[in-house]
């Protein structure tokens, strides 16, 4: 069995009841066929880890556990990765609440079979809101990808698959970023590989106001600027495009979250 894994798809959850049953079955039913499914529970307080055993005890590609205190997500993600197979060659973040298109794996697993330079490879995400209703889509950038990162995030977090060589030299999560804890992922994944966004949609990306980009929006554009700086000054870089964004993201912590996030729609989803 072990010689048939080949990703580990790893699914940090929180109070995700509603939707992760889709979520889980979009993962089980990829065209790759050869993957391990980690699962890890945060001490959820609704029926999600009820959800998550049924599906483990059905599909033996379905590793879980559970926390014994709320971690928060970057801890829990970690955790995920602790747990992965030594037999995986790559790993594929997910996350409870959206759901991952059948050859979400497949074509990213192709890619970077042919691309040994890269480590890391995400791609466009379809926006859907809490009733799973299509908002808009929002397209990554497959080009200049290490020079975008210094400017905003160049990947959508739960589209990207990792080169698990690289992670080794890379590191996972800080735990110190409760929010925007992927931007310094990435940073640290473009200093040992090159990144890449597919032209194809993913995933469905759900978006609701119970996630942290909303209740935690002004700490999420706060460590988005101290990421950046460290990273700017670290790697010597004079941006002139990077420190404008600092500057109007320096703005937004002045505005409501409600005009922010109406900022976001107009200028990151296209209809």
């Amino acid at each position: 069995m072990n010689n048939l894994i080949f990703v580990s798809v790893l699914m940090p959850v929180y109070n995700a009841k509603n939707y992760i049953g889709e979520a889980i079955e979009s993962i089980l039913n990829q065209t790759f066929p050869h993957f391990e499914f980690i699962i890890v529970d945060d001490c959820s307080t609704d029926d999600s880890w009820e959800i998550i055993c049924k599906y483990a005890d059905s599909d033996k590609r379905i590793i879980i556990s559970r926390n014994n205190k709320n971690l928060g997500i970057a801890r829990t993600r970690n955790k995920c990765f602790s747990l992965r197979s030594p037999h995986a060659k790559y790993c594929t973040i997910m996350d409870a609440d959206d759901i991952s298109f059948p050859k979400r794996l497949e074509s990213s697993v192709t890619f970077l079979e042919n691309n040994e330079e890269f480590g890391v490879v995400g791609g466009n995400i379809v926006i859907i809101d809490g009733a799973s209703k299509e908002i808009g889509k929002r397209v990554y950038s497959g080009h200049d990808v290490s020079r975008i990162i210094y400017i905003k995030s160049p990947f959508a977090q739960p589209s990207v698959t990792l080169r698990n060589s690289v992670l080794e030299f890379a590191g996972t999560y800080d735990s110190r970023f409760e929010v925007a804890e992927d931007l310094d992922l990435w940073f640290r994944f473009l200093e040992h590989s090159k990144g890449h966004n597919l032209n194809d949609s993913l995933l469905k990306y759900r978006i609701n106001s119970n996630q942290s980009k909303n209740t935690k929006l002004k700490k999420t554009i706060l460590n988005t600027i101290k990421i950046k700086q460290y990273y700017l000054k670290k790697h010597k870089k004079i941006l002139i495009a990077a420190y404008f964004r600092i500057f109007f993201e320096l703005f937004l912590l002045l505005i409501p979250n409600s005009y922010i996030m109406k900022l976001f729609y107009k200028l990151e989803i296209q209809k």
